[in-house]
């Protein structure tokens, strides 16, 4: 069986298993043989594979169409957690002859995306700055950190940004990707309110003279 390396969560992988030899009635006198590719959690397959598991798919003899080939799955996996597997090519239909049930399993990991959390200093006013913070795994450079948002913002290589000069089309949303050292991504967003300043004008009664009252508007 081809080796899987590690994904992330989420990512497919396939598989194949190749060699195969007899699959077919005229070479084992029982019947013609697919394969299925059954999946269990942790590193150690059971004693009895053909037994339990969950079926990830199957090549039955009508693709593989031979009696020696290879048979390969694709696009497996992206709904499995975060952990350790065995993964394992089994004969389908199950042989009749209990001591003739070959199998070849292989182990493989699915990492955990990072989980990562943004928070801002919002709402704030035309003019203030806006900052950004975000929770993630420790120990990321700062190349791990790419950010988007409003107006075409792109900042890349900081974990938590800030935006001087906050105006009106700055508000919106602001995503941040962040990429552990499994090369996995953990993505995030939030919303950032940006309100007006008032339009504040003053005036008064002055010039006065002493002693006059000065009056404030």
């Amino acid at each position: 069986i081809t080796t899987i390396a590690p994904i992330c969560r989420g990512n497919t992988f396939s598989i194949t298993a190749s060699n195969l030899v007899n699959l077919c009635i005229a070479n084992n006198t029982e019947r013609n043989f697919g394969i299925s590719f059954v999946n269990f959690i942790g590193t150690t397959p059971p004693s009895d594979v053909y037994s339990g598991g969950t079926l990830m798919g199957t090549v039955p003899y009508s693709v593989i169409n031979s009696c020696a080939g290879s048979a390969t799955l694709s696009n497996l996996g992206g709904s499995l957690d975060a952990g350790s597997y065995t993964i394992c090519a089994i004969l389908s239909p199950t042989s009749d002859n209990a001591t003739c049930r070959p199998y070849q399993c292989i182990t493989y990991t699915i990492n955990a995306l990072p989980a990562v959390t943004i928070t801002s200093n919002g709402p704030v006013c035309t003019g203030q700055t806006i900052n950004l913070q975000t929770t993630s795994p420790t120990g990321l450079p700062a190349s791990a950190y790419d950010w988007t948002g409003p107006g075409g913002y792109i900042q890349n290589d900081t974990q938590n940004p800030s935006r001087t000069g906050a105006t009106l089309s700055m508000a919106g949303d602001y995503t941040v990707t962040v990429t552990d050292v499994n090369t996995c991504s953990g993505v995030s967003t939030v919303s950032v309110v940006v309100n007006a300043s008032p339009v504040v004008t003053a005036t008064s009664n002055g010039p006065v003279c002493t002693g006059q009252t000065i009056n404030l508007q």
